[in-house]
């Protein structure tokens, strides 16, 4: 055969393929389309060319629209599908028929979009209206042979015959008017399609809800709950999206009318609560998933929209917040993998379909794109990419945690035989820590009571030692009793260094900053050695930098207790020369600090045991604890106070040539305080002889101690109370101008006997007792334990004559009672 021939045989078999192919011929006439019915098996769908009418009154009738007037108001739809977007309007299409058969045809009308309100059918022969039918969701629901969510009408058209078809319609939704006419045959074919396509998809969804319902009874986890509640709504938000909602509910308008609207909201709340759980979002993005529960109340309050406001505002909201729900879970996703959780990439795939089809509809309705014919079967493509990947994130999940387990399990095996010999060590170590526990316990119960044990002879000692101390002792007497009231003193430095190592070392060291006057500190130092100085025969010059303020901020307990340490210790080690303090102002990157150095002319220390000499009890070697005494604390808690204000002490020394110590401390100027010693003497006058005082106490030696230095002071009304219950007692008779309440009492202590004061004072009405605590406990927090009972102030034992005078000077005379007040108030 000849290449000509070949040629007119392909023309040939080309023509006979379209003549066998067509089943309705579009024939453009008057620059719109006509629809000639050639085969009798036909399908067409309408779409470019088909032209429209716009009604914004919503008023026309189809007398209106036949009308000759109203011809040049039709335009052509140039999209391939027929699409209006948001519009209050109406509109009108209008579609000619042709029948060229030698008999007659069924017209199968299918207008598939359920959300339409309201579509009329008009058949229109000869000028005048043949058939007509009114159907739409906001009409009550009306029976269909085919049994599809579709809005169908028939008409029957004979041979040769012409038809118009008008259709009205008009919606809150989104407009849109995916019109088909098809043969009986070729519609039936078409619905089988449907159905195929609507069970597959309804049968995996309800597949997957069983398949994880099933895991959720297994498994007993929220998170197969909350997909399963979500698969659920889902699959009720495409039932009525798709036109189902009518025969669910036939009966009940409003819930067809706004169950889309309804189930979409939900739908969404499920998603979002789901999604939080499977992104672990309050554990690894606590803000992400404030926003999220944020966004699940504001859907709740959108449920309420959904029953009340219009449907068109509904509509426009709900696709709103649909839309950036979706863009948003997309992006957190997004994030999360990018984050290292491997599972999130399932979520992403799942949710991008989702967002892909939603953006796809959303574009279409509003005829940015063409195609949206397709979007109900987008959607459903969507949300199936969706279920079943966010189904296989579950299933991963699954596997992850029994990867997990398996490898924990395999870990544990093999650190089987480890655990037996650890546990044993782990059984020693929880016995050692619990006797150190018990240690560390007992020491401070230890120091407590020792302190307390300690302080109560002391307290005899050193109080009858200041009682005897009088001007008609001879310089031999008054200098053994000096001897002997320096010694108690020593000890009860001693005392007092171990309580405050102790509690450095528990770190119960509270600082109390305040403005120091620092130059008068420096002068208080220098005459406090000075009788010292002279006696070894050695110089001590302070040194002071002109930028040093006139206060700083800081402790000053602790600050003079840091460099009296320092001093005597440079004192106590220098037989020749001077010891000199140098306090100096320095500039460095984290702002002012003060520098103290205590430089002296003494022994010096060897390299090799610079280090030693911070530790609690310990000097250079033993020969120097023997030739120049002492416990090695001073040291020990200098450094430790210099590193709890901030600084570090360090030394320089040679040994034969002298030690320096020096440290640096944050500076920062102060204002001065002004203290109650500023008071005048009127002011602090108390007449003792008028006063009377219940002295409680068990201690017989004790009570004659603070009786003596009260007569001293010239109190002659003093009462004795040996417990607290006596105390009590002697308060229900009559009222004193102070109560000095010892603590540890036999019968009642004096924290029960202040309660009970107290409770008195309410229940009766009775005047406020001032009570004065005079006790040894003097632990970090003993003084706040008093004045939590009740008590008004607090004195430690061994106590002092200038110990009481500032009390009463403080409580009971007129300056300082207002001085008290200031500081209440303030």
């Amino acid at each position: 055969m000849g290449l000509s021939s070949c040629k007119h045989f392909l023309l040939i078999q080309l023509l006979a393929l379209l003549m066998l192919g067509s089943v309705v011929v579009p024939v453009a006439a008057n620059s719109s389309v006509a629809w000639i019915i050639e085969s009798e098996h036909f399908g067409w769908h309408a779409g470019e060319g088909v032209p429209f009418l716009e009604d914004l009154s919503t008023e026309l009738t189809i007398q209106d629209v036949m009308a000759d007037n109203q011809a040049a108001v039709f335009q052509l739809n140039h999209g391939s599908s027929i699409n209006f977007g948001y519009s209050e309007s109406a509109y009108w299409l209008k579609l000619p028929v042709t029948n060229r058969l030698k008999e007659t045809v069924k017209l199968i009308l299918s207008f598939d979009y359920s959300l339409v309100d309201e579509v009329d059918f008009y058949w229109v022969q000869q000028g005048q209206v043949s058939q007509q039918r009114s159907l739409g969701d906001s009409r009550p629901l009306q029976p269909s042979v085919y049994d599809v969510p579709h809005y169908i009408d028939e008409f029957k058209l004979r041979p040769d015959q012409n038809v118009v078809l008008y259709i009205r319609m008009r919606s809150a939704s989104s407009l849109s008017a995916p019109i088909s006419i098809s043969s009986e045959s070729a519609f039936v074919s078409k619905v089988a399609q449907f159905r195929n396509i609507e069970g597959a998809f309804y049968g995996l969804a309800l597949g997957l809800l069983c398949y994880n319902l099933f895991l959720m009874v297994m498994l007993r986890e929220r998170i197969y709950l909350e997909y399963v509640l979500f698969v659920a709504a889902h699959v009720f938000f495409q039932l009525f999206i798709t036109g189902y909602g009518k025969f669910l509910f036939p009966e009940n308008e409003f819930v067809y009318e706004r169950g889309v609207y309804i189930f979409g909201v939900v739908s969404g709340m499920l998603l979002f609560q789901f999604s939080r759980s499977y992104l672990h979002t309050a554990k690894q993005s606590p803000k992400v998933d404030k926003f999220m529960r944020f966004y699940l109340l504001f859907c709740f309050g959108m449920l309420i929209l959904e029953s009340t406001a219009s449907i068109q505002l509904t509509n426009k909201v709900n696709a709103a917040v649909v839309f950036f729900g979706c863009v948003f879970l997309f992006v957190i996703g997004f994030i999360r993998v990018f984050s290292g959780y491997k599972s999130a990439r399932f979520f992403l795939v799942g949710q991008g379909a989702v967002l892909a089809s939603v953006m796809f509809t959303a574009l279409s309705s509003r005829q940015v794109i063409s195609g949206y014919e397709f979007a109900p079967l987008v959607m459903k493509l969507g949300t199936v990419v969706e279920l079943l990947f966010f189904s296989v994130g579950l299933a991963d999940r699954i596997n992850r945690f029994k990867e997990k387990e398996t490898s924990l399990a395999e870990e544990a095996a093999k650190a089987n035989a480890e655990n037996v010999a650890r546990k044993r060590y782990i059984d020693q170590i929880n016995n050692i820590n619990h006797e150190l526990a018990v240690a560390v316990k007992s020491r401070s119960e230890f120091l407590a009571n020792m302190s307390h044990e300690i302080r109560t002879p002391m307290n005899g000692i050193l109080g009858m030692l200041e009682l005897i101390d009088d001007s008609k002792l001879d310089l031999v007497e008054r200098n053994y009793i000096a001897i002997a009231r320096r010694s108690g003193n020593t000890l009860l430095d001693l005392i007092n260094d171990i309580l405050d190592l102790s509690k450095i070392e528990a770190d119960k060291l509270e600082l109390e900053l305040a403005g120091v006057p620092i130059r008068e500190l420096a002068e208080d130092l220098q005459h406090l050695y000075q009788q010292q100085i002279q006696d070894k025969g050695i110089t001590l010059q302070v040194k002071l930098d002109e930028a040093l303020p006139e206060c700083i901020l800081g402790d000053r307990t602790r600050l003079w207790q840091i460099l009296t340490n320092l001093t005597s210790n440079a004192i106590k080690f220098t037989s020749k020369g001077q010891v000199s303090i140098v306090l100096s102002v320095m500039e460095e990157e984290s702002g002012k600090q003060l520098r103290v150095a205590v430089k002296d002319t003494g022994i010096g220390i060897a390299k090799e045991k610079q280090d030693k000499i911070f530790e609690s009890f310990t000097q250079a070697d033993g020969s120097t604890t023997r030739e120049y005494g002492g416990t090695g604390l001073g040291l020990t808690i200098s450094k430790k106070l210099i590193e709890r204000i901030g600084g570090e002490l360090q030394l320089e020394s040679t040994k034969g040539v002298g030690s320096t110590f020096f440290f640096s401390i944050p500076l920062q100027a102060a204002e001065r305080v002004q203290t109650k010693s500023k008071l005048n003497a009127v002011e602090c006058f108390v007449d003792y002889a008028k006063l009377s005082v219940l002295l409680v106490e068990d201690n017989v030696v004790n009570q004659k101690v603070a009786q003596g230095m009260l007569k001293k002071l010239g109190v002659e009304d003093i009462c004795v109370a040996d417990n607290g219950a006596d105390a009590v007692v002697a308060l229900e008779r009559e009222r004193f101008d102070v109560v000095f309440m010892d603590v540890q009492m036999p019968v009642m202590d004096g924290y029960a006997a202040t309660r009970k004061i107290r409770d008195d004072e309410r229940q009766f009405a009775r005047d406020h007792q001032l009570i004065i605590a005079m006790t040894a406990h003097s632990m970090e927090g003993d003084k706040d334990l008093c004045i939590e009972a009740g008590m008004d102030d607090y004195i430690a034992k061994p106590i002092k004559k200038a110990s009481l005078e500032s009390v009463f000077e403080l409580h009971l005379s007129a300056g300082g009672r207002e001085d008290l007040e200031g500081q209440q108030l303030a």
